[in-house]
């Protein structure tokens, strides 16, 4: 991934040299400075960054449409002769729960001076290896088709619809939540269910949502070598679906 613009004769270049971008990735980055201007130039106030943004507010140019991430260390300031270069090396950590890329918002690298034009450049971020593992399982051994996905707070949710199968008779949703912590990734289930009500006078079809949480350590889920340990995480997914009563 490549990006540039100038700005008050200073040209800025970055490039991430990684492609397929996913949860907990490092990412590492190259930020070039050169300086056009037939005078030299002093930069005290260069930021690179990786910023959480929305995009409604970043197209209405809010002053806080952007929320630092993390930073690059920097030793400032940098004096730049004319024609002179500059270059940064970042390792950029992303966090195994950051931001997925969304529509209306996502993950940015901001790069530039702070008192001038900043560079905006989105990054596409994926689910994590490990979650997409464990969404391919529902859709290949469950048959469950995914809807869609989102971030929130720290969590990845994945919405699944369920096969036409009479066990999955009464679902009509589940809504899936991942988030990797102490050890091993935290599930949780929430289930939309058809359920028969009867009275002495009607008999109707309501709804009902059922949230079941689990824990299932890496040392379960994972084999050497970071693969799925796929007989785990069905007997997982199985006891999940015996806890939320809806099979017939």
């Amino acid at each position: 991934m490549k990006a540039a613009f100038i700005h008050e004769q200073l040209e800025y270049r970055l490039e991430v040299a990684k492609d397929g971008i996913r949860q907990g990735d490092l990412l590492p980055c190259t930020l070039l400075i050169k300086n056009h201007d037939a005078a030299s130039k002093t930069i005290s106030d260069l930021r690179f960054e990786l910023a959480y943004g929305e995009t409604k507010a970043i197209k209405e140019k809010k002053p806080d449409a952007f929320e630092t991430v993390a930073s690059a260390t920097l030793a400032l300031p940098i004096e730049l002769a004319p024609g002179q270069q500059h270059s940064i090396t970042w390792g950029c950590q992303l966090d195994r729960n950051c931001a997925i890329s969304e529509k209306s918002k996502g993950l940015y690298f901001l790069y530039g001076r702070s008192s001038g034009q900043l560079g905006q450049q989105p990054i596409s971020v994926q689910a994590h290896a490990d979650t997409e593992a464990i969404l391919r399982i529902f859709e290949t051994s469950f048959q469950f088709v995914l809807k869609g996905q989102r971030s929130s707070k720290g969590w990845f949710y994945a919405k699944l619809k369920p096969p036409t199968s009479k066990r999955f008779s009464m679902l009509t949703e589940l809504g899936l939540g991942f988030h990797f912590e102490n050890g091993g990734l935290a599930l949780c289930y929430n289930f939309n269910e058809k359920r028969f009500e009867s009275s002495r006078m009607t008999t109707g079809v309501n709804s009902k949502k059922t949230a079941v949480d689990r824990h299932i350590a890496e040392t379960s889920y994972l084999l050497s070598g970071g693969f799925i340990n796929q007989e785990a995480v069905e007997a997982e997914i199985n006891q999940a679906l015996k806890v939320a009563a809806f099979e017939l």
